[in-house]
């Protein structure tokens, strides 16, 4: 399970997931703007490089989500979580207002992006050279100076999956 943010736009998240054997893997993927309430993208694709095939349906839950005044990951602590079932995969956060869950995706309908073996779950931020922030096609140089992420606590508490 993946949370991630690119250094160069710290308002929009990438969730998702990897299955699939090493050199065969597969890939669903959400990119959420929180501060404008965009939903960018909800795919899957096979292989690192391979092409996005859209979601939709119950794949693709919720299809929009509101805006969170002033989101920027990088200026304070948030709550982001995940929920892993057999049929289903669900990530939220808690909004750093009201505390209400957000539902940032509701992934269901579908079982070839649901893990079905071990898995590790990543918290990261990052910057490459060949892959921009979707907000910012430009943004492919390596930042000026170092970047740090401070985690507060990371758990994970077992689901009917571990049972």
């Amino acid at each position: 399970m993946t949370l991630n943010w690119l250094i160069a736009d710290p308002s929009v998240i990438y969730v998702g997931t990897w299955t699939g054997p090493r050199g065969a893997l597969k890939r669903i993927g959400r990119i959420i703007n929180l501060a404008e309430g965009t939903i960018y993208a909800t795919s899957y694709r096979e292989g690192h490089q391979g092409t996005r095939q859209p979601l939709t349906g119950l794949q693709n839950h919720p299809e929009t989500i509101e805006a969170i005044e002033g989101y920027d990951a990088s200026s304070q602590f948030h709550t982001y979580g995940f929920d892993w079932y057999h049929d289903r995969l669900r990530w939220w956060m808690l909004h750093p207002v009201t505390a209400d869950t957000v539902v940032l995706w509701d992934y269901l309908g579908s079982q070839r992006g649901i893990p079905l073996n071990e898995s590790r779950y990543r918290l990261n931020f990052w910057h490459t050279d060949e892959w921009s922030v979707v907000t910012n096609p430009n943004s492919l140089e390596r930042p000026l100076k170092p970047y740090e992420l401070e985690v507060d606590w990371m758990t994970y508490e077992g689901t009917e999956m571990d049972k």
